[in-house]
């Protein structure tokens, strides 16, 4: 399942990386803030387990996002903490080896604690972020591990989810409109359209989210659990959303996907994602490009057109 690049399985044996120390050293991984940025950092554990044969390794992150990473079977604990300030404060006194994913210099939205890496960030900050690549690489960069680019896995817990008889025999396409900067969203009238498409193509048309955006005709799945919607989007044909974590579901997933990214912040053009994403999903811009056009300005119909250009049987 690895992407382009090294592949985090190997690089400690055949990339000239893997360090000699005891077995049963103490290694620890943070990243502790936003669903996306664990999932795509997700590679590190198995990267950092290839470099450091035999340790036990701990990977810090915030209590509430603990379920991404507790089912990896190569993080053999996980530190859950309340905020990126307490992590800053942690970290400042741990004698182990220490890999921060987390940018330098952010302020924690809550305790006010600004994190100062005791390692090198290479550039790498709160400011700069997306301009040295997709979020993995970037991450690993300011952690001081090799950039690799590897295919994001999420590792699903079983699950007994059972799908409503409504939806069973067909398509199923689940999107995702909500973000928590409204700069990355599409306007609901947009989405209204897009999802009376997918119903006259035989989509079956579910919303998945930590809140509902009201979309009119569109069944909301109301789980805040986040191995649940995993497991939802696992049994999708189609994942559908702006730039938010659910959408690094899909990709971990290998679920055809449709991404739509207008300007954020700075950035006009930046790519989120790594491993074989560019393969089976697509990306919509507004166009013209670089004309700093917000994910709001996106036509309809680019979405569709990209929708069908996925391998999906569709005329």
């Amino acid at each position: 399942m690895a992407g382009p690049g090294t592949d985090a399985d190997t690089v400690g044996r055949n990339g000239g990386h893997s360090m000699s120390t005891p077995v049963g050293t103490k290694v620890f991984i943070s990243m502790m803030e936003h669903i996306g940025d664990i999932v795509a950092c997700e590679p590190a554990a198995r990267l950092v387990k290839a470099m450091f044969p035999g340790c036990i390794l701990y990977w810090v992150t915030s209590r509430k996002f603990a379920s991404l990473v507790k089912f990896n079977p190569y993080i053999d604990a996980v530190v859950e903490l309340e905020c990126l300030g307490e992590w800053a404060r942690l970290q400042a006194n741990l004698n182990e080896v220490v890999f921060d994913l987390n940018v330098n210099h952010k302020v924690c939205a809550h305790c006010g604690v600004q994190l100062n890496k005791r390692q090198d960030a290479h550039g790498v900050d709160c400011t700069n972020w997306y301009d040295h690549g997709p979020l993995l690489p970037t991450f690993l960069k300011g952690a001081g591990l090799p950039a690799i680019a590897d295919q994001p896995r999420f590792w699903l817990q079983k699950s007994d989810l059972s799908i409503d008889a409504r939806y069973l025999g067909r398509r199923l396409a689940v999107i995702h409109p909500k973000s928590t900067d409204v700069q990355r969203e599409w306007t609901l009238d947009r989405w209204a359209g897009l999802t009376a498409w997918l119903r006259l193509k035989g989509f079956a048309v579910l919303e998945v989210g930590l809140a509902a955006s009201g979309i009119p005709g569109v069944e909301f799945f109301n789980s805040q659990d986040f191995q649940e919607i995993a497991n939802l989007i696992n049994t999708s044909d189609v994942f559908i959303g702006i730039d938010s974590g659910f959408a690094h579901f899909a990709n971990a997933l290998e679920i055809p996907s449709v991404i739509l990214l207008g300007k954020f912040r700075h950035w006009e053009n930046y790519t989120p994602y790594t491993g074989t994403f560019h393969a089976r999903s697509r990306i919509v811009r507004p166009f013209p490009l670089f004309q700093g056009k917000r994910t709001a300005e996106i036509e309809v119909d680019a979405v569709c057109k990209a929708v069908l250009s996925l391998d999906l049987g569709l005329a």
